[in-house]
């Protein structure tokens, strides 16, 4: 068995390198705590909402699929909100806000690829680049710090989902075919945006 005084020396030799290999947040300067509020929950109701819209996607109710989705792009609304006014915008909340709506995203775009409503490379490029920017937030994180989502990353999450809501009820090539070459310069925008955010750092 391993004495007490060996652990604490164990531990005690741990802890500061970990700050030297940039893990700053196992030291305790990362709050990532997490406690259920209302934000939190509008959070998880978001990213359950995914196997209900896959679903009903995929056995043709799109009408029902259309009116889950926007629901869950309303919580993403909301929950900044209510974070905010109650002052419980905490780290957790920055991570699993943004990753809620990649998980969200990303699962819609890939069902409108296998139904042939958007093209395949749409979704790489946008996929491609949540997983760049979830690399900069591992890089902040790494620094001891909290990357969140810049005001760029907000227009073109939104014009995402209106893009999948106009995919998903077939509003016309046409409205579909714009709101992607939207979407498309917001995600070069906001990518460009993280990186200086991140780079100087």
């Amino acid at each position: 068995m391993m004495s007490q005084k060996r652990k604490i020396a164990i531990h005690h030799a741990i802890i500061p390198q970990t700050r030297t290999m940039g893990l700053d947040f196992y030291a305790g300067k990362w709050d990532y705590h997490f406690e259920m509020t209302l934000p939190a929950g509008l959070i998880f109701v978001r990213i359950l909402s995914i196997p209900l819209f896959l679903v009903l996607f995929f056995h043709g109710c799109a009408d029902a699929a259309t009116a889950v989705f926007a629901a869950a792009a309303l919580t993403d609304l909301f929950d900044g909100i209510v974070a905010r006014r109650r002052g419980q915008f905490t780290d957790f909340i920055k991570i699993a806000d943004p990753l809620a709506d990649k998980m969200l995203i990303c699962s819609a775009l890939v069902a409108l690829v296998g139904a042939g409503a958007l093209p395949a490379w749409f979704a790489i490029v946008i996929i491609c680049r949540d997983f760049m920017i979830t690399g900069f937030r591992l890089l902040a994180a790494g620094r001891g710090r909290v990357l969140g989502a810049v005001i760029t990353g907000k227009f073109n999450t939104a014009a995402q989902m209106i893009l999948i809501l106009c995919a998903v009820a077939d509003m016309g090539d046409a409205v579909v075919r714009s709101m992607m070459w939207l979407a498309l310069v917001l995600t070069a925008v906001s990518t460009i945006e993280n990186f200086i955010k991140e780079i100087p750092r």
